[in-house]
Protein backbone atom coordinates (compact mmCIF):
# COMPACT_ATOMS: atom_id res chain seq x y z
CA UNK A 1 0.00 0.00 0.00
CA UNK A 2 1.30 3.08 -1.05
CA UNK A 3 0.81 6.61 1.48
CA UNK A 4 -0.09 9.50 0.13
CA UNK A 5 1.62 13.29 1.10
CA UNK A 6 -1.58 15.21 2.46
CA UNK A 7 -0.94 18.85 2.30
CA UNK A 8 -3.35 22.06 3.16
CA UNK A 9 -3.35 25.21 1.93
CA UNK A 10 -5.11 28.39 2.43
CA UNK A 11 -6.35 30.36 -0.53
CA UNK A 12 -5.49 33.78 -0.69
CA UNK A 13 -6.90 35.42 -4.08
CA UNK A 14 -9.88 35.05 -6.03
CA UNK A 15 -8.63 33.18 -9.47
CA UNK A 16 -10.59 30.17 -8.76
CA UNK A 17 -14.04 31.77 -7.76
CA UNK A 18 -16.41 30.69 -8.06
CA UNK A 19 -15.18 27.26 -7.25
CA UNK A 20 -12.61 28.14 -4.27
CA UNK A 21 -13.27 31.61 -2.63
CA UNK A 22 -10.46 33.69 -0.95
CA UNK A 23 -9.70 32.06 2.51
CA UNK A 24 -10.91 28.80 1.53
CA UNK A 25 -8.64 25.68 3.01
CA UNK A 26 -7.58 23.04 0.27
CA UNK A 27 -5.99 19.67 1.14
CA UNK A 28 -4.17 17.81 -1.75
CA UNK A 29 -2.47 14.76 -2.41
CA UNK A 30 1.06 14.04 -4.14
CA UNK A 31 1.10 13.11 -7.47
CA UNK A 32 0.76 9.47 -7.74
CA UNK A 33 -1.37 9.09 -11.15
CA UNK A 34 -2.01 11.04 -14.46
CA UNK A 35 -2.70 14.62 -14.14
CA UNK A 36 -5.72 15.06 -16.21
CA UNK A 37 -7.63 18.22 -18.09
CA UNK A 38 -9.66 19.85 -15.49
CA UNK A 39 -8.05 18.59 -12.67
CA UNK A 40 -7.87 21.60 -10.09
CA UNK A 41 -4.21 21.20 -9.14
CA UNK A 42 -1.49 22.90 -6.47
CA UNK A 43 1.66 24.21 -8.03
CA UNK A 44 4.73 26.56 -7.12
CA UNK A 45 4.93 30.20 -9.39
CA UNK A 46 7.61 29.96 -11.87
CA UNK A 47 8.62 32.74 -10.97
CA UNK A 48 9.26 31.89 -6.95
CA UNK A 49 7.89 29.98 -4.02
CA UNK A 50 4.75 31.29 -3.93
CA UNK A 51 2.02 28.44 -4.26
CA UNK A 52 -1.15 28.73 -6.83
CA UNK A 53 -4.14 26.75 -7.17
CA UNK A 54 -5.30 26.45 -10.87
CA UNK A 55 -7.50 24.30 -13.35
CA UNK A 56 -5.80 22.10 -15.56
CA UNK A 57 -6.27 23.37 -18.99
CA UNK A 58 -4.13 21.43 -21.23
CA UNK A 59 -1.64 18.33 -20.46
CA UNK A 60 1.88 18.06 -22.57
CA UNK A 61 4.56 15.56 -22.12
CA UNK A 62 6.26 17.29 -19.99
CA UNK A 63 4.18 20.59 -19.26
CA UNK A 64 0.93 21.54 -18.08
CA UNK A 65 -1.04 24.01 -18.58
CA UNK A 66 -2.87 25.98 -15.89
CA UNK A 67 -5.95 28.22 -15.74
CA UNK A 68 -7.71 30.01 -13.17
CA UNK A 69 -11.45 29.60 -13.40
CA UNK A 70 -12.21 33.65 -12.82
CA UNK A 71 -10.08 34.37 -15.91
CA UNK A 72 -10.18 38.12 -15.03
CA UNK A 73 -8.23 37.86 -11.94
CA UNK A 74 -6.48 34.90 -12.25
CA UNK A 75 -2.26 34.92 -13.25
CA UNK A 76 -1.84 31.78 -14.70
CA UNK A 77 -0.16 30.24 -17.70
CA UNK A 78 -1.64 32.80 -19.93
CA UNK A 79 1.03 34.92 -18.49
CA UNK A 80 3.99 32.90 -17.17
CA UNK A 81 3.20 29.77 -19.77
CA UNK A 82 3.03 26.19 -19.41
CA UNK A 83 4.42 24.96 -15.90
CA UNK A 84 7.04 21.77 -15.76
CA UNK A 85 5.29 18.91 -13.93
CA UNK A 86 7.71 19.45 -11.11
CA UNK A 87 6.49 22.17 -10.36
CA UNK A 88 2.86 20.96 -9.05
CA UNK A 89 2.55 19.80 -5.76
CA UNK A 90 -0.42 17.89 -5.71
CA UNK A 91 -3.92 17.45 -7.25
CA UNK A 92 -6.70 18.98 -4.93
CA UNK A 93 -9.38 16.68 -3.37
CA UNK A 94 -11.61 18.65 -0.98
CA UNK A 95 -12.53 22.15 -0.51
CA UNK A 96 -12.62 23.32 3.24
Amino acid sequence: MTLLPVSIYKVKDNSMIPTILDGDYVISIGWYGNIRRGDIVVLRHPAGAMRLVKRVERVDADSVYVVGDNRAESEDSRNFGAVKRQSLLGKVVAVI
